[in-house]
């Protein structure tokens, strides 16, 4: 997908955030990024990914294709659909998609399909893009799918895709009484030709006139406007502090600019999470940490060139380093790791209990 900077993205199905954080990489920190999966469960994994990741510009949302359409018409420039499919293409590397193929079979997912590429549509901008793929060898899914899309869709064509390797054209006589041949476009990958699973995917863009809806810019209020968060984001980084963040019960996050309204929607992050006022201090986020290089915070410890004391870090072990007493950045080769708190030539280690390496 050509992802632009600046540009409003959905991932639409993104858990566990391998896309999702390809994605982020290509807008470099620019534009919206909003990363969907309808399991809390699975968004709070994705959210966790996009995090280690760095991405600030995130939103992450737990609901189905048709609540988000009813809020956010004519909103993104580019939507990736990693469809929810019969897995056929996984077969070789997962027992479990054998039997979920076995259990709801192709027009169970084809209907899932739809549903959602009928809700996409209304999400979409004049001239944006989405990207459909499956995880599956059957015609009913792919080609047929996007034969059927085409069909109701008039305003959409396929954008072709080169396959190299052993990524083959898409197959449209494979559509019953023969399909379009503009679906030579979508690409097939093959397990039996290069190393990998069986994909489908295709490339559609709308045509039009008009720029789609811009959100309403929702006055709010800055870092400077609360007194524990601005004194430590002085403090301890070069953060504007004219910066609009937003609280939601406590918790301060900077959300991307043109963020869309997040009213009723099920939001597992919204934007950049910065920290929380607890008993009149400030307690910093992970995020905020791994979300900017090294040069925006001023107190930092280089421990990068002792691999033993690292692990201990991500163990969450204290570490017997002399520093000034207060809070601190420990890095790895200048990478950001996470929060110590100095006190008595010790490094009490802020690192999340659920995030520290085991053994």
């Amino acid at each position: 997908m050509p992802i632009e900077e600046g540009d409003k993205v959905l991932d639409l199905c993104a858990a566990p955030g391998g896309k999702s954080t390809q994605l982020a990489a290509k807008l470099g920190q620019s534009g919206v990024l909003v990363s969907n999966d309808i399991s809390a469960s699975r968004a709070r994994a994705l959210l966790k990914n996009l995090e280690n990741w760095g991405a600030r510009n995130i939103i992450v949302t737990s609901e189905d294709a048709p609540k988000l359409a009813s809020k956010w018409a004519n909103y993104f420039d580019k939507i990736l659909i990693d469809a929810p499919c019969s897995g056929e293409g996984m077969f070789r590397k997962s027992e479990d998609a054998v039997k979920s193929w076995e259990t709801h079979g192709v027009e169970h997912c084809c209907n899932l399909q739809r549903n959602i590429l009928e809700n996409v549509v209304t999400m979409l901008k004049p001239n944006g893009m989405i990207l459909y793929s499956t995880c599956t060898f059957s015609p009913e899914e792919d080609e047929c799918m996007i034969e059927a899309f085409l069909d109701q869709n008039p305003d959409f064509s396929v954008v072709p895709l080169e396959g190299v390797g052993g990524i083959s054209n898409g197959e449209p006589q494979w559509v019953p009484g023969g399909g379009r041949e503009e679906l030579r476009g979508a690409l097939r990958l093959w397990p039996h030709r290069m190393a990998g699973e069986g994909h489908f995917v295709c490339l559609l863009q709308r045509h039009g006139e008009g720029s789609g809806s811009v959100p309403v810019p929702k006055k709010r209020k800055c870092i400077k406007d609360y007194k524990e968060a601005a004194e430590f984001i002085s403090e301890q980084t070069h953060i504007d502090l004219n910066t609009p963040v937003e609280e939601i019960k406590g918790k301060l996050y900077i959300l991307p600019e043109e963020a869309p309204d997040l009213t009723g929607i099920r939001a597992i992050r919204s934007g950049l999470y910065l920290g929380e006022t607890k008993s009149k201090r400030f307690e910093p986020s992970q995020a905020l940490v791994l979300a900017y290089p090294k040069e925006m915070f001023k107190r930092t410890i280089e421990i990068g060139e002792d691999e033993e004391m690292v692990k201990r870090y991500l163990k969450g072990e204290t570490l017997l380093i002399e520093a000034s007493k207060g809070w601190h950045i420990v890095c790895m080769q200048g990478y950001p790791l996470g929060w110590v708190k100095a006190q008595n030539n010790m490094l009490k280690n802020q690192y999340p209990a659920s995030w520290r390496m085991m053994g």
